[in-house]
């Protein structure tokens, strides 16, 4: 019998409709440990040689290896909260500001909460009074998946038993950010490429108006001949 648990990963699977599983990025994971399961220097993001199916998640978590999930616009996002010495690093107070989702405590007893991701958030790390409690992850860092398995270390809590269980299997929310905290967002990023996008295709329009000006002067300037040289002289001689 293994350690993982593919039927919670399952159930998870179960909460995302087809446009969100199409944007739910699953790799291969080492067997007990939190690293991808591939040749040292590979360039996992948007490498579809490495992407895995939910069948083929399935079937590894079926034979004890692991998968992860990559924080993917359109797919998922995750807000991942750590312990520490056997204790949540997170006051109780943080917590009571997360808006529910489904949820998964992690091999130490830690918490990693799902959501849907519509791309507003950068990948950031989360302090609660200059005390780093975990991280905000969105756009191409990844968690080890439920169903999941890696030994616990010397921080777990007493629950920390190393598979990543489901604790709340609530539907998967959208994020609503986080009461009293200001979180950093990507559409000032995102503004200012569209500005700047904006800017060169004036910028470009403008240079193909003065060449196009330039090609039609061209196009209306007459070379005279010598007869019509000719011709002018003796219009003025006249």
């Amino acid at each position: 019998m293994t350690a993982t648990n593919p039927n919670d990963f399952k159930l998870f699977i179960s909460k995302l409709s087809k446009e969100q599983l199409k944007n739910t990025w699953l790799f291969p994971i080492r067997q007990d440990r939190k690293n991808p399961e591939c040749p040292s220097g590979t360039i996992l993001k948007n490498n579809l040689s490495f992407r895995l199916e939910p069948y083929q998640a399935i079937k590894r978590l079926k034979s004890g290896q692991n998968v992860g999930i990559y924080a993917l616009t359109g797919g998922l996002m995750f807000l991942d909260l750590d312990v520490e010495k056997g204790k949540m690093k997170a006051s109780q107070e943080f917590l009571s500001k997360i808006n529910p989702s489904f949820c998964v405590k992690t091999r130490n007893g830690g918490l990693q909460y799902y959501y849907l991701n519509d791309g507003l958030y950068d990948n950031q790390v989360i302090k609660e009074n200059g005390v780093t409690i975990g991280e905000l992850r969105t756009d191409w860092y990844y968690v080890v998946a439920v169903g999941s398995y890696v030994l616990p270390d010397e921080n777990a809590t007493q629950d920390g038993e190393g598979t990543y269980r489901i604790i709340h299997s609530l539907p998967i929310a959208s994020f609503n950010g986080l009461s009293g905290y200001v979180l950093k967002r990507l559409e000032e990023k995102d503004t200012t490429t569209i500005l700047t996008a904006k800017k060169t295709v004036q910028t470009e329009i403008s240079i193909n108006e003065h060449n196009k000006r330039l090609s039609d002067q061209k196009k209306t300037t007459r070379i005279l001949s010598k007869e019509d040289i000719q011709n002018l002289r003796k219009r003025f001689k006249k």
